[in-house]
């Protein structure tokens, strides 16, 4: 889709054309398994047109550095001068829209006052600069009070959290669904959201979502449906931070995964062929991260379940799952000290699918 058009093109006149992808470790919050652009560049760069050049950016995440290794890698240094005069220009453009520019005028107070404060706290994070001013357009921080501002992105979170749930009582039902939200394969509508997490869908879920406006990301999918998904990944990695297990606003991602688990399995028990999309492309990724083994074996040696995901075109996703559902599953249980005979089956199922998927490559 992308190589053979271009392989087809005459060189442009002048410098070479650039393609920009941005934040590749992203790409790693898909199922295991999954193929993903990290997976199509990585053998195929020398493949790209001479005058083609390609310009990438990530957080510093092994796997990135392993499957690229052989690429010039340049840090960005978020003190650079470059970098912080650049985030200025972003704070002046920001600051003069509508909404910004009347709350300046009402709180008195000059952009340059404003940006000063932000570049500090900031500590030259384009992050924590757009979450800070979307924070004040919502009025859950006061231009006022900018100078008190915690520093650093956690910390800003943490200010913010502080401000929506006063209490771990009340932060209860948003952890609820948070919880889904990170175990989430793909965006999830706010039905599947208020089923998995067991919100009333009339008021206490939008509610919900509303509050956490600033950090749920609204989108409408291709079929019209409007969906929810965190709006960066570096909020799930806050929530989720072992160094801060146990803390008032720590979310553990297996609960979500055994909410959906659960969900996903209901519409497995309704039947196989009449399951949703999401329920048929994830309840294996789910039943494995819940830990529901005889589940995990139960569905994937279940012929009608995998033929329905071939009718669908998972095939690439049913190999993954047998490869991580193999690689993960305990090798005996309780019942017995030997293999069960369906894990017999599933391991049989799993080799022949493997190589299968190994002669298509």
């Amino acid at each position: 889709g992308v190589l053979a058009p271009l392989e087809c093109l005459p060189a442009p006149d002048g410098s070479p054309r650039y393609i920009l992808i941005d934040a590749l470790d992203e790409a790693l919050l898909l199922q295991p398994g999954k193929l993903t652009i990290v997976d199509l560049l990585a053998p195929r760069l020398d493949r790209f047109p001479g005058w083609v050049r390609i310009v990438a950016t990530t957080r510093k995440d092994p796997e990135i550095s392993l499957r690229l290794e052989h690429l010039r890698a340049r840090e960005i240094d978020a003190q650079d001068p470059r970098n912080l005069e650049d985030l200025e220009l972003f704070i002046r453009r920001r600051l003069a829209e509508p909404g910004l520019a009347e709350q300046l005028e009402r709180a008195d107070l000059g952009s340059d006052a404003v940006c000063e404060i932000l570049r500090a706290k900031s500590e030259g994070n384009f992050l924590y600069v757009q979450r800070s001013l979307e924070g004040i357009e919502r009025e859950t921080h006061s231009l006022a009070e900018l100078d008190r501002l915690p520093p650093g992105l956690g910390s800003l979170y943490q200010s913010s959290f502080e401000r929506l749930f006063a209490s771990r009582d009340a932060f209860e039902p948003a952890k609820r669904l948070l919880e889904v939200l990170i175990a989430a394969k793909e965006p999830l509508p706010e039905a599947m959201l208020g089923e998995a997490s067991g919100l009333e869908t009339q008021e206490e879920l939008p509610g919900l979502l509303h509050d956490l406006s600033v950090f749920v990301h609204s989108l409408i999918r291709d079929h019209g449906e409007e969906c929810y998904t965190l709006f960066h990944r570096s909020i799930a990695d806050w929530l989720t931070d072992t160094r801060r297990r146990g803390g008032a606003y720590s979310v553990n991602p297996r609960r979500g995964h055994e909410r959906l688990a659960e969900l996903c399995w209901k519409a497995y028990r309704r039947g196989p062929v009449s399951m949703a999309p999401y329920a048929l492309a994830h309840l294996p990724a789910h039943l494995i991260a819940a830990e529901r083994w005889i589940d995990v074996e139960a569905v994937l040696t279940d012929l009608e379940f995998v033929e329905s995901r071939c009718k669908s075109g998972l095939v690439g996703k049913l190999r993954a799952d047998y490869m991580e559902a193999l690689d993960r599953l305990p090798g005996s249980r309780d019942r017995s000290s030997e293999r069960s005979r369906q894990q017999e089956i599933l391991v049989a199922y799993g080799r022949e699918l493997v190589a299968f998927g190994s002669d298509q490559n």
